[in-house]
């Protein structure tokens, strides 16, 4: 297998954990270029695999790439905690219902 094919393996393998975990009919991408601009997309979990190689390649140039649930759902989400920011949360009383890991570390 290929590095890149295995990269490609490892990618899908961390968005489909993260659709299951967030269970949603519809997701909210959104791209944010180099230059700050943020393109919003909604799509279904089976329109974000597809897309997945185009998600990866606007990646590498170097834009941001962020998901949620479409609409309303009562549910924040936090990226890039660490673990020392996660514990002060819980000390001050804001603990989470579910922590994923959506990025390696």
């Amino acid at each position: 297998m290929s590095a890149s094919a295995s990269a490609s393996d490892r990618t899908r393998e961390a968005v489909r954990a993260q659709l299951a975990a967030l269970r949603a009919a519809r997701y909210e991408i959104g791209v944010r270029d180099a230059d700050g601009r943020l393109l919003p997309l909604t799509l279904t979990a089976a329109e974000i695999e597809r897309r997945l190689g185009y998600f990866r390649a606007l990646n590498a140039r170097g834009s941001d790439l962020y998901l949620r649930p479409a609409g309303s759902t009562g549910l924040v989400f936090v990226d890039d905690l660490t673990r020392e920011a996660l514990a002060r949360l819980r000390a001050d009383g804001v603990a989470p219902a579910v922590v994923v890991e959506s990025s390696p570390g």
